[in-house]
């Protein structure tokens, strides 16, 4: 971590006057014991003024009750945290018109007027940790109690029906505390969270593309700490709004563009994460004439939280981690074939409507909101204060004229690393058709292996004990989805003719095709015998391989 004290400290970072009255290094603060000013971290000394001034945890309410370990870990979570804000480009010399800025932040025509405040925000945050803070010792109680009772069991993926207020994490500022000192709540759930040092390690591990660099794979400990400390007026410097407002997590709302909610309205839904940030950045707030999209970005923890992440993750891995994608499906078209799962999931796919609200195809929140680590895909950090009164309907997007050029060409070139794992050129297929005694109209299988362009296998028949294959019958034919396929591949066993009837999008064939853009081959016998345990009858196998354009 980079420590700024002394003269540099005070010059540049200082914490709002209101906040940073200078105190006397003996001074014993009000409402902290002698024992735990000894316990706090980093360590702080009345008697000795090179340690006293500063930010610093103390309390730890309950931590050791629950596992001794804890209290390490919130300490380099603290640590951390600070590492994700104390470098260039985000404590001081924001790149407005960099990726990370542009998608979390928004562009410069639409976030003019805060871009001062948003960096200020940044700069004092930087301060929370050891060393000058404008001469001022300041503290943040910590607790592992759960003392306003708001701590999740659980942390259920979010539902469309229902806002459901989980945490694994919360903030409270003195007069929501009932006290004169701020306090950040962890929840069991935080524990099971990865540090910095080992998010990076598991995010970079990946050698796809789409999983390298999709940034909710490097989340963890340390930017759910940095979302509480926003939370703080202390650490954005956000007493009484003077001279930052205060940092929430706004909720949004949003247009269906298809499915069963085709044309209705989502429910509130709080903006966390990195995808639904991005969604609050790309477009312009409906019925919010006076005020542009800055004005929420800048009020939305996971915004700083994830320009932040997005920043500290470039530096280490050396390329932008630029999953989500929000993706306008009529002018980016066509950026990957077929968009199937997985993949789809890193696209947040809208439809423009002119100057009208957008509306957004295939698209949930759920999993939307932080850590992959859980189970069910959700950091659920929250702050317990809510009702901002700065919640906003998504409107149109901002035009795309309005980000530069090397903005649009560095995107072009992300997109090719996807592509490349999903090449468009010709698929091939392996088939082994089995025929068993049942009855005529079920009595094929099939076991099938996919391999796309790039000579990966992208799918391959479940093996079974209680079944020889995957029933390919004329009623019940077998369709199959995979990643890189446009279209399912659908098999078709027909007794007529003896063959097996293939469809992908528009092109069909057969297993007796030969020639063409979409052909089969014999391997070995026409139906070999291969015998069946518990049949009266053998049943009789045969094996193509197939090659079609994907």
């Amino acid at each position: 971590m980079r420590w700024f004290s002394g003269l540099l400290g005070l010059a540049l970072f200082g914490f709002h006057s209101a906040l940073a009255l200078p105190v006397q290094a003996d001074a014993q603060p009000e409402g902290i014991t002698t024992e735990q000013i000894s316990d706090a971290f980093p360590e702080r000394d009345p008697a000795n003024a090179a340690n006293w001034y500063g930010t610093s945890l103390y309390g730890w309410d309950g931590c050791d009750n629950i596992d001794k370990n804890i209290k390490g870990w919130l300490k380099e979570a603290y640590t951390d945290a600070n590492k994700l804000v104390n470098y260039d480009g985000v404590r001081s010399g924001i790149k407005w018109d960099s990726a990370a800025a542009l998608e979390y932040l928004g562009p410069s025509a639409f976030n003019k007027d805060q871009q001062a405040q948003i960096q200020a925000v940044f700069a004092n945050v930087a301060t929370v940790k050891n060393g000058a803070s404008w001469w001022t010792p300041n503290w943040i109680r910590v607790r592992c109690d759960d003392p306003a009772r708001r701590c999740s069991t659980r942390c259920p993926s979010a539902r469309e029906d229902e806002d459901m207020d989980v945490v694994v994490a919360y903030a409270r500022n003195p007069k929501d505390a009932g006290s004169k000192l701020p306090e950040i709540s962890f929840c069991p759930q935080y524990y099971g969270l990865r540090s910095l040092g080992n998010a990076v390690a598991y995010g970079s591990g990946f050698t796809n593309p789409r999983m390298k660099n999709l940034l909710s794979n490097y989340e963890g400990r340390a930017d759910v700490f940095l979302h509480e400390l926003l939370h703080l007026d202390l650490a954005a410097n956000s007493v009484n709004d003077n001279p930052n407002p205060h940092i929430r997590d706004l909720k949004i709302k949003f247009t269906y563009g298809d499915g069963p909610n085709q044309g209705k309205k989502s429910a509130w839904t709080k903006a966390y994460g990195p995808k639904l940030a991005k969604i609050l950045a790309r477009f312009q707030p409906i019925s919010r004439v006076s005020k542009q999209t800055g004005y929420f970005v800048q009020r939305n923890d996971d915004n700083l939280v994830s320009f932040a992440l997005a920043n500290y993750v470039q530096n280490q891995i050396g390329s932008y981690p630029f999953l989500p994608v929000v993706y306008d499906k009529i002018s980016d078209n066509p950026m990957v074939a077929g968009l199937q799962p997985p993949i789809a999931n890193h696209f947040i796919i809208y439809a423009a409507h002119g100057n009208d609200p957008v509306s957004f195809d295939n698209f949930t929140t759920t999993d939307n909101g932080g850590t992959s680590v859980l189970s069910d895909g959700g950091d659920c950090s929250t702050i317990v204060q809510n009702g901002s009164g700065e919640d906003l309907e998504i409107g149109a997007p901002i035009p795309s004229d309005l980000y530069p050029q090397s903005y649009w060409d560095e995107r072009q070139s992300w997109l090719k690393t996807i592509r490349s794992e999903y090449p468009p050129g010709t698929c091939k297929l392996a088939i082994t058709e089995i025929q068993t005694c049942e009855p005529a109209n079920s009595n094929l299988y099939a076991l099938v292996t996919i391999t796309n362009a790039g000579g990966k296998d992208v799918y391959v028949s479940p093996r079974s004990t209680h079944s020889p294959g995957q029933p390919i019958n004329d009623a019940h034919p077998l369709s199959l989805e995979a990643d890189g396929l446009t279209n399912p591949l659908v098999i078709t066993g027909e007794h007529t003719n003896n063959y097996i009837q293939f469809a992908y999008g528009s092109t069909s064939w057969t297993s007796g095709t030969t020639g063409g853009t979409a052909h089969c081959s014999l391997k070995g016998d026409d139906w070999s015998s291969t015998g069946l345990s518990g049949c009266p009858t053998a049943a009789i196998t045969r094996d193509f391989t197939c090659e079609f354009a994907c």
